[in-house]
């Protein structure tokens, strides 16, 4: 563990404990006894005709604060699930709005290693980028802070603060 307090690099090891018991990861130890954490992730990159892609671009945290990371939305592939059946997941959990509305054209897969922010210890991610196009026709009608765009135009700026402060946890995304 790189450089942690000790109450935190504890709470690190025990989150991390927890990861791969739910076989969200795996832990590995080279020969010389370096610790990797080896994760697989699916990314999904959806863009409409004028090339604009789908992102992820914060988090809402407890204490309605927002934290901001702009990524492709994405999620780890358990040990036992195949890239399509990760996509279904997130489609009823993170990007529900998409269901039904993408043509999908490919997948790449890319490696890459660094240390965790999470956790302090190196990790070696294999990223599958499903890369798909928004039907012809379609649009979305994303929430801002969990409410339509049309309700949230009549809503003042405290008023929609309030409604962002009970998503705690909440991916946020933009186009």
């Amino acid at each position: 563990v790189h450089y942690l307090s000790t109450s935190r690099a504890a709470r690190s090891i025990d989150k991390l404990r927890e990861e791969v018991e739910s076989l969200k990861s795996i832990v590995l130890v080279t020969g010389e006894g370096a610790v990797i954490r080896a994760v697989s992730l699916v990314v999904l990159r959806a863009e409409d005709d004028c090339g604009r892609v789908f992102m992820q671009v914060g988090k809402w945290e407890a204490g309605a604060q927002m934290k901001g990371d702009l990524q492709l939305p994405g999620a780890k592939q358990d040990a036992d699930e195949l890239v399509g059946e990760t996509l279904e997941r997130m489609f009823a959990t993170k990007v529900s709005l998409l269901q039904g509305k993408l043509h999908f054209t490919g997948t790449t897969r890319e490696m890459h290693e660094k240390v965790s922010k999470d956790f302090g210890v190196q990790t070696r991610y294999s990223r599958s980028i499903c890369s798909a196009r928004l039907l012809p026709g379609c649009e979305l009608s994303a929430p801002l802070c969990g409410r339509t765009v049309q309700q949230d135009m009549r809503v003042s700026m405290s008023a929609a603060a309030r409604v962002c402060r009970s998503l705690d946890g909440a991916d946020i995304f933009a186009v």
